[in-house]
Formats: structure tokens, C-alpha cells, sequence
């Protein structure tokens, strides 16, 4: 919201200024040169001692102080009372006794262990906080003038009410964040309408195969997720009979483009209560759209299905294009070999599957055969693969399946 600058107009990076107040530990420590906008860090005593002697004395440096056990348990105590009691009060008559016996690192286990991820509303309730400390610290230190300039967001009203000094007022800025949502739910849909023109190219591949399976598919630019998912089962030639999920790998991905993500790993898939996620590693498959998605933030993540038999499929982002005058969407336009059968145990059953089929007098021959259901004088060919064959469901119908399903 806020850019701060120094006398001489260099910006202070204020996430790292941040960091450095929430961290918990005595070293390092960190000063912040006031000419050059540098975070100094100190390892030790005897270093800080040594640096202190000779240049660390003027008044160059401000001692970035973090917050003490103390103040984070005040921050604790305002946190039960002002968001738990409110939005959770059995989980705020839970927290409150352990704060008081064990501080608030216990408060903090608590939350992540048992508070239905509450945790991600204490972390976020701190980093407020922070970010309001670092506020004061900036433009009230008595050695340099720093200039805050508030920045916000084009065409945001809750920014707009800032900067009209408006921001103290609960009721407007609550009126201002339901304003500001309902803009972004136009916006977005004004976005996808808009990708009804444009379509996107994926090369999907099963991971590990013998031989290698891939199919190319041409999808609109306007699909969800779960619509992507039902272009790839129809596309590869599963029957859609197991869970599934997208897995993004976030480490490349800079701050910014995380939406949200806590850990290294995120997945895009249908609600499950049975997935077993960590909270904020996870966003619902009916709501996020490719286009927000793939090019700007990422070019590949591995599509899972059937998490028993754990077939992984790396879907490559290709690249963007207008509809071509009469066709129709989504297209396989390429591909190779066969589809591993359903239930057949992964790569390492596909394998066996294979060489037994190979072997008229292996014991499980016959077995095999009957389970594929194949007819006298009949084969399994694991290289038989045509695009032309390829027929895709309405996503809108498979939807519905899915819907009754999990309701």
C-alpha cells in the first residue's frame, strides 16, 4: 500500500524490514543504512561489537528491533478476542488457557495442529501487525526523514477510501471490500467471455511410460480447471473412475505470483474432504481458470490421477492462439500410443502387463486377456493411438455427475 523512500529518494524494501522484526531468535541482528536502503545483518555479538566500533556508532543506522515475547503475546491476547471470539469461539475458550500456561508459541502449535486452519489467520494477523509497527518506525524515527507514499491499486475502493483519509471508518471500508469484490467478479468474468476467442495449446505426457504416451489438446482459453482435467481423461482414454488433482511446484514462482501458497507445493483439484491438505495449499478446480493460470505464472505442472495406482502427466503449456473460423473446441490434434488400461497397477503393473501379454505360456496370460476382456484373435496393441478417435464430453454435464457425487 505504502512506498517508503529515503532522503535521497532510494525505496526501502520494507518485506525484508518485516522478516526482520518477526524474526524470532537474538542474531542476526539488522540495521538499515539509511543512505543506501541496505540491510545490514550481524551474526554475532563479537561481530556486532567489532562493527559498532567502527562505523555501526553514527546515525546512518537505524536498529531494526523485533517484537519481544511480550508483545507478541499482547498480539496473541487481541487475536483471540478480536477475530477467534468472533468467527470461532470453541476454538478461542481452547486457545485462551493454553496461551496463558504456555505463551504464545504454544498458542501457535495449537492453532496448527487443531485450529481448522486458523493459523493462517494468526500469521496473517501478525504480519498486519508488523506491517503497522514498520509503518511508525519508518516515518516517526528521529535520526532521518522517510517519506510513505501511498501507492494502492488502480481502480480499488478500498484504496480509494484511504486516500481520502476514510480507512478509520469500519462501516465504509467494510462497504469498500464488498465494492471491491464484486468489481473483481465482473472483471473476471468480463476476462473469460473475452478468452472465448482465444484457445491453448497443451502437450500432456504420462510420466515414466514404456512406451511414451502423449497427446496434444487445444482447449479454450475461457476452461477451468475441471474442464481441462475432463479434456485430458477424454484425450488420453481414461474413464474419469478415480481422484485427481493438479500439483504445482511454487519454487520457481516469485512472491507474487504464489496466490497464496504457504508451502512449496499447491494443488488445483475438486473439494475433498478427504484430501488430507495443509490449508492454503489447495483451490477449488470449478473456480480457477487456465488462462489465470498457465503462461503468466507457470508453463508445466503434473496432472495426478488415480493417487492408487499414481499415474503423473506433465501438462506443458505450448502457447496461445485466436479460434480458427469454423472449428470447434476443445481438439486433440496429436498424440502417441495407447492409453495404460484402468486399475492396472501403475507403470510397473503396465510393464508386467505387457510382457505377460507378450508370452502365450506365461501363467497369468489367459487371466490377463479375460480381465482386458479381449476377444479370440483379439490383441492389446499398446502402441494403437488415432487423434481423429478422440471424442470429448461436455465438461458442463461431467460436472454435474461430479456434483451429485460429492454431495
Amino acid at each position: 500500500m505504502y512506498e517508503y523512500l529515503l532522503p535521497n529518494g532510494v525505496p526501502v524494501d520494507v518485506e525484508r524490514l518485516a522478516d526482520a522484526m518477526l524474526f524470532d531468535g537474538e542474531y542476526p541482528r539488522v540495521y538499515l543504512d539509511t543512505e543506501t536502503g541496505a540491510l545490514i545483518e550481524i551474526s554475532s555479538a563479537k561481530s556486532l561489537e567489532c562493527w559498532v566500533k567502527e562505523i555501526g556508532a553514527t546515525k546512518r543506522y537505524l536498529s531494526v528491533e523485533r517484537f519481544t515475547d511480550a508483545e507478541r503475546g499482547s498480539m496473541a491476547r487481541d487475536f483471540i478476542d478480536s477475530i477467534l471470539e468472533v468467527m470461532a469461539p470453541s476454538e478461542a475458550s481452547r486457545a485462551r488457557p493454553i496461551l496463558v500456561t504456555g505463551g504464545w508459541r504454544a498458542m501457535e502449535e495449537f492453532l496448527e495442529e487443531h485450529g481448522d486452519g486458523w493459523i493462517d489467520a494468526w500469521e496473517q494477523y501478525v504480519d498486519d501487525e508488523a506491517g503497522k509497527y514498520l509503518h511508525h518506525w519508518l516515518i516517526e524515527n528521529p535520526y532521518v526523514s522517510i517519506k510513505a507514499e501511498f501507492e494502492g491499486c488502480d481502480n480499488c475502493a478500498v484504496c480509494d477510501l484511504i486516500r481520502k483519509g476514510e480507512g478509520g471508518d469500519h462501516e465504509k471500508l467494510m462497504d469498500a471490500f464488498k465494492t471491491e469484490e464484486v468489481m473483481q467478479n465482473v472483471e473476471r468474468q468480463v476476462k473469460h467471455r473475452a478468452d472465448g476467442s482465444r484457445v491453448m495449446t497443451f502437450k500432456v505426457t504420462l510420466n515414466d511410460s514404456t512406451p511414451k504416451v502423449w497427446r496434444r489438446i487445444v482447449v479454450p482459453a475461457a476452461y477451468t480447471f475441471f474442464d481441462l482435467h475432463c479434456a485430458i481423461q477424454d484425450a488420453m482414454g481414461w474413464t474419469d473412475s478415480h481422484l485427481h488433482a493438479f500439483r504445482i511446484d511454487t519454487r520457481s514462482q516469485t512472491k507474487s505470483k504464489r496466490n497464496g501458497a504457504r508451502g512449496e507445493t499447491l494443488y488445483i483439484e475438486f473439494p475433498n474432504a478427504e484430501a488430507e491438505r495443509e490449508p492454503g495449499e489447495t483451490f477449488d478446480e470449478r473456480k480457477e481458470c487456465v488462462a489465470n493460470w498457465f503462461g503468466s505464472r507457470m508453463q508445466q505442472c503434473v496432472y495426478e490421477y488415480d493417487f492408487g495406482d499414481g499415474w503423473d502427466h506433465t501438462v506443458l503449456f505450448e502457447g496461445e492462439a485466436s479460434r480458427e473460423n469454423g472449428s470447434t473446441y476443445p481438439q486433440c490434434t496429436g498424440g502417441k500410443n495407447a492409453c495404460p488400461p484402468e486399475d492396472c497397477g501403475g507403470v510397473g503393473g503396465y510393464d508386467d502387463l505387457q510382457r505377460i501379454l507378450k508370452n502365450p505360456t506365461h501363467g497369468e496370460y489367459a487371466d490377463m486377456r479375460e480381465w482386458l476382456m479381449l476377444e479370440e484373435g483379439e490383441e492389446f496393441d499398446p502402441k494403437e493411438f488415432d487423434p481423429v478417435g478422440v471424442e470429448f464430453c461436455d465438461p458442463a454435464e461431467r460436472l454435474k455427475e461430479y456434483n451429485e457425487g460429492f454431495s
